[in-house]
């Protein structure tokens, strides 16, 4: 199963939100051990399902900080992180689009794990 992320901020009141699908050995990884450890930390960690969904989202990984700093997350083909970029003048009111679209869609990972 493959997990990208697709939103999450710098501070605990903004819930990360991952899409699913199949994926890598590092994702699995990092959905049996990276993440319960983050939850258990605090993380609001969710899961944005997009089997039946078009929510017509970017095809790159972001962290929108503060809702005013943009930063891409750009992984190899294995899903490891090769770097982050911050955006230059990004166009903000899209970033939050994307990002409360995706919130509204996404379902906290334990009940995700329910029903898979």
């Amino acid at each position: 199963m493959k997990l990208r992320k697709v939103s999450g901020c710098a501070d605990s009141d903004c819930p990360s939100v991952y899409v699913s699908d199949r994926g890598t050995e590092y994702q699995r990884y990092q959905l049996d051990w990276v993440i319960p450890g983050n939850i258990e930390a605090g993380e609001d960690v969710r899961i944005l399902d997009l089997t039946e969904l078009d929510l017509d989202l970017p095809s790159h990984d972001f962290w929108l900080f503060d809702d005013s700093m943009v930063v891409d997350l750009n992984f190899n083909p294995d899903g490891t992180l090769l770097n982050r970029d911050q955006r230059e003048a990004p166009d903000l009111a899209q970033y939050r689009e994307w990002r409360d679209a995706a919130l509204a869609h996404a379902v906290p990972l334990s009940e995700w794990n329910a029903r898979t």
